[in-house]
């Protein structure tokens, strides 16, 4: 999934959770559980590399949860989610920029291998969706979420 997504899922859980830790535990077992659905990201043909829509997607992302925070009930709690909601892709960034020659054989990625293996195996596809398609069906999490948030008052 692309930043935004998991910064907007991440916003909801922890808007949501009265506790934080449980509200940071919540909104990483919730970025996998995404990255379980079949899609496909900006980087997927050519490995990851920082490029325009990469940084235009955390850019836009950010500035959501900015927005939220600002303009809403200034509710910290939808800072911390979303910021646990991007953690793993933040950690697996870092591994990839500071060891890139070890990182085929981290944890993280044998872990992301399991759950896309689990995803395009179990659902029996050869290719997962295109780019435009991924995009379409993340917002229409982006829109859910912004409904919960809005009906719960939280913003």
């Amino acid at each position: 999934m692309i930043a935004t997504t998991h910064l907007i899922t991440g916003a909801v859980v922890g808007a949501l959770c009265p506790n934080w830790w449980l509200a940071a535990i919540l909104a990483i077992l919730l970025h996998y559980l995404l990255d379980a659905v079949p899609h496909k990201d900006f980087d997927d043909d050519k490995g990851f590399q920082i490029n325009a829509p990469i940084i235009a997607d955390g850019v836009f992302g950010l500035l959501i949860i900015f927005l939220f925070y600002f303009f809403g009930k200034h509710n910290f709690n939808l800072v911390w989610g979303a910021f646990f909601g991007l953690l793993p892709d933040m950690f697996a960034v870092a591994m990839m920029i500071f060891t890139p020659k070890i990182w085929a054989s981290n944890w993280h990625t044998r872990f992301m291998r399991t759950l896309h293996w689990f995803d395009y195996s179990r659902f029996k596809l050869k290719n997962p969706p295109s780019v435009r398609v991924s995009v379409a069906y993340q917002v229409v999490i982006w829109v859910v979420c912004f409904l919960i948030l809005f009906l719960n008052h939280t913003l």
